[in-house]
């Protein structure tokens, strides 16, 4: 009541009226620090995200094709043409800029400053690629275009969003997208969710992701991609955002949930690689994944993996070799949770592993263990060895077939045989 009274007096051009506040001993008032947040749903802040939006349209003229083509133009006509290729000096490029401003007005400034045109590689002659000139306006005008999606979805002002305004912000996207014209109204809950798992596994943040982050991401570009025309089966597949990609995810739990209660159990996850990965492996996944994430929740479920849990596995697994992965997996194989994994930690995960290579795929049995410990140190090299820290695996690009030996034995079989397996290859 006492803002809406505050909002009434700033219409009618009066002063809000102070609001109580404490007063120490000597009668001083002692300023309020704490503002609460206003209500996302509230006419001030709806207004200031359209607001927001707009300033961020206004800021940058470069919102659509029209622009991009007349530029274009004119840097073919302050250019030079040599064989098939056009190439632009620095003063061809300034009066680039000149006409641009006449034609475009004021806001292309920032596109023809001197620090653009040195971020491209220069000939003899001084002259820069106007082919790579133009894709990089081209690169720039989509990411604009997707910053100013994202920050309508920004209610709080904050430069970050919620896994529930990601999911809000994909919603709207697929919208736009013809290719998933066709998925169902009753599928569109589930999309939202695993499809919006990816942009925080990657760029999360207790929660949150940086909008700054997103707009450069290789992950964000991916979802942009769904627009190209005319693709193939495979390549949606491939594509974590395509609705042939997101369906996959979403059967293969079914299919893994046995019991229909729409969670697994650790038996029902192994069936996941077909029995290979170890026992302790899945019982350390649960652990540090699942009982940590359903803590509040009854003792009888908090072993359970939900949908969420399952796909931030499959995309750690997908991408063992990525930062996210590592920070994903490392956790599991610290079993002493001190940020380092020792031999002592290698030889029992690979103690499991070599139980299975001879009693499940059937393999000799006078394997040395100790071999393969001395083989994944030489593998990661780390910097205060015998210790392997997050930091090591990152810096020796290994990461993924370091988690694979460690987790399942049919990964380690095909690493194991991998000169036979090229071999085979170089025959054919």
């Amino acid at each position: 009541q006492q803002q809406q009274q505050e909002q009434q007096e700033q219409l009618q051009g009066q002063q809000p009226a102070p609001r109580p506040g404490k007063r120490g001993a000597d009668g001083a008032a002692i300023p309020t620090f704490f503002k609460p947040k206003p209500d996302p749903r509230s006419l001030p802040s709806l207004l200031q995200g359209v607001a927001r939006a707009r300033k961020e349209q206004l800021k940058f003229e470069l919102s659509d094709e029209g622009p991009l083509r007349q530029i274009g133009y004119l840097v073919e006509e302050y250019g030079v043409a040599l064989g098939e290729e056009v190439r632009i000096n620095y003063d061809g490029f300034t009066q680039v800029a000149t006409r641009c401003r006449e034609l475009l007005g004021p806001g292309t400034a920032c596109l023809f400053k001197a620090s653009v045109f040195q971020m491209f590689q220069q000939d003899s002659e001084g002259t820069i690629s106007a082919r790579h000139f133009l894709m990089y306006l081209s690169l720039r005008s989509a990411m604009v275009q997707m910053r100013v999606q994202l920050a309508r979805f920004d209610t709080g002002n904050t430069g970050m969003l919620t896994e529930a305004q990601l999911e809000d912000f994909l919603q709207a996207y697929t919208a736009e997208v013809p290719a998933l014209e066709s998925m169902p109204d009753d599928f569109m809950g589930l999309y939202r969710r695993i499809a919006a798992r990816k942009l925080l596994f990657f760029h999360g943040h207790n929660g949150f992701v940086r909008i700054r982050d997103l707009i450069s991401s290789h992950t964000l570009g991916e979802l942009s991609d769904l627009k190209i025309p005319n693709q193939t089966e495979d390549q949606m597949l491939s594509t974590w955002f395509s609705l042939q990609s997101t369906m996959r995810v979403h059967n293969t739990f079914m299919r893994l949930d046995e019991t229909g209660r729409g969670v697994l159990n650790i038996a029902e996850f192994s069936q996941i690689s077909g029995n290979t990965m170890s026992q302790l492996f899945l019982e350390r996944i649960f652990a540090e994944h699942v009982m940590t994430r359903r803590a509040n929740k009854a003792p009888a479920m908090r072993d359970m993996m939900d949908l969420i849990d399952f796909t931030d596995f499959v995309l750690a697994w997908d991408h063992r070799s990525s930062p996210a992965a590592i920070k994903y997996f490392f956790p599991i194989f610290d079993l002493r949770n001190c940020g380092r994994v020792t031999p002592l930690e290698l030889y029992t995960f690979f103690k499991e592993i070599h139980v299975m290579w001879v009693n499940v795929l059937g393999e000799y049995p006078d394997l040395a263990i100790y071999d393969v410990v001395d083989e994944l140190l030489d593998m990661v090299k780390p910097k205060n060895p015998p210790e392997i820290t997050q930091e090591d695996l990152r810096a020796s690009g290994m990461s993924g077939i370091f988690f694979s030996i460690l987790a399942d034995a049919k990964q380690f079989r095909d690493y194991n045989y991998r000169e036979n397996t090229m071999h085979q290859d170089d025959d054919q």
